[in-house]
């Protein structure tokens, strides 16, 4: 017992330098116990959830609590250590809300140059990745995968990924978990939800992402972060369009993910009008006028009032006014599911493919950046900007920003584009070689005990 003990202040010694690792202060010994004194805490995430307080967070707080989670046990890794327990109730809530991971009881220190260590299921039943429950030899990705569980017990108000109580282990080492209450729902963190929890609930521990990438994924994102990155990613497959045209690899493996984010084949045809000489005409082709209005349009245009010499006649050889989509027309592809509004005004300026990817977040960006100038019918139907706007699109596309991710950053990769920096994971800090200060005094913060 006492060496368990002292191995867990050891760890908590050499770790504790990080707002959301619990705070070592220090130790007392007798003859039956160590007395460790910490970081006094409100509760456990776990005691959080029974509460309700867990159920009534807004998102944004519930994401705040997981980057912080995740955060610490990214620390916890630069360092060597391997937590072995992640769960609820190793995650503590100060009274302030910051998450901090606790209980180092069970946590292994890896050696110089090593990356894994052989474990004897260390941790708890419904929580460890399938490489514990199986034996087999362990590295970081253990604690990501009970970070992972964790995420998606916040996010569903106490749920898991692999099912109820006594069927989670089973689940764990034979089936895929089910994300489907997060994907179908924004509230609950939606597509971008799904993209983490499953990368780091993979059943290979090869295919988990590390902490550290988890805390630079799209999840935890804010929405003039995600709206940045998609106008990035436009001006990147853009150049790439550029310099290669429809063969350029980035144009490419985006376009081959267009099924991913909305439907190619959709067609959308507005109710006939009650003229039936008004059909439905594609999408940028005019209103052909009858025979008598158009001859009375050109009479009257080429008439004008006393000393007015038109600029255009029918019979000119200058190049007719820029043709504009009618809102009778039908919409295909992406434009089926937009706005009559946007529809129009997209083409006042420029030609879209609605079957394209690339093309629609030409519009994302086109529009985003030129906000001011939309019209002010145009801005009451998008919203403000940015998390109107944001909002708007999220909707209509609800992987957009998955899939456009997934594409320029996990595929293509843009590790070296410093515009991009913001955006992928970078290398954890090295380990700090300094020795460990000497243990503090027991010590009690003067704070009560309270729930946040």
């Amino acid at each position: 017992f006492y060496e368990v003990a002292s191995k867990e202040v050891g760890l908590l010694m050499a770790s504790d330098l990080h707002p959301n690792v619990v705070s070592y202060y220090g130790r007392k010994m007798d003859a039956q116990f160590v007395y460790i004194a910490l970081e006094e805490c409100a509760c456990s995430l776990a005691s959080a959830m029974t509460s309700g307080m867990i159920a009534d967070m807004p998102l944004e707080l519930k994401r705040k609590l997981l980057f912080e989670a995740a955060s610490g046990v990214a620390f916890l890794h630069s360092l060597g250590i391997v937590h072995r327990d992640v769960k609820p109730q190793n995650i503590l809530l100060a009274k302030d809300w910051t998450a901090k991971v606790a209980d180092f009881g069970l946590g292994a220190e890896l050696d110089r140059g090593r990356s894994s260590f052989d474990t004897h299921t260390a941790g708890t039943l419904g929580w460890l990745a399938p490489e514990a429950l199986a034996g087999e030899r362990c590295t970081r990705a253990v604690d990501v995968f009970g970070l992972g569980c964790v995420a998606y017990y916040v996010l569903t108000n106490g749920d898991h990924p692999f099912g109820s109580r006594y069927e989670r282990d089973w689940a764990i080492l034979n089936a895929a978990p089910s994300l489907d209450a997060v994907a179908s729902d924004p509230a609950r963190g939606g597509h971008e939800a799904v993209a983490l929890v499953s990368r780091m609930v993979a059943r290979s521990r090869d295919a988990r992402i590390t902490a550290a990438q988890a805390l630079a994924s799209p999840f935890f994102w804010n929405t003039r972060k995600r709206l940045d990155f998609l106008m990035e990613a436009s001006d990147r497959v853009e150049i790439d369009y550029q310099d290669h045209g429809a063969a350029g690899r980035v144009v490419r493996l985006l376009e081959a993910r267009a099924a991913d984010v909305f439907d190619l084949d959709l067609v959308v045809r507005p109710p006939r009008p009650a003229d039936s000489s008004d059909r439905p005409r594609s999408l940028f082709t005019p209103a052909t006028p009858s025979r008598a209005d158009r001859s009375s349009s050109w009479r009257t245009r080429d008439a004008g009032p006393p000393g007015f010499a038109p600029s255009h006649s029918p019979h000119s050889s200058s190049s007719p006014k820029k043709k504009t989509p009618s809102p009778a027309a039908p919409r295909r592809g992406w434009m089926a599911v937009l706005a009559p509004e946007l529809i129009i005004n997209l083409g006042k300026y420029r030609k879209y493919d609605p079957r394209s990817l690339r093309d629609l977040l030409r519009v994302m960006r086109n529009k985003g950046r030129h906000y001011r100038d939309l019209p002010p019918e145009l801005k009451a139907v998008l919203g403000d900007y940015p998390d109107g706007y944001y909002a708007y699109f999220l909707r209509k596309f609800p992987r957009l920003l998955v899939v456009v991710w997934e594409v320029v950053v996990e595929e293509f990769g843009v590790d070296a584009d410093p515009a991009f920096d913001q955006y992928v994971a970078k290398p954890p800090p090295p380990a700090n070689s300094s020795p460990a200060p000497a243990p503090l005094p027991v010590s009690r913060s003067n704070a009560t005990p309270s729930a946040p």
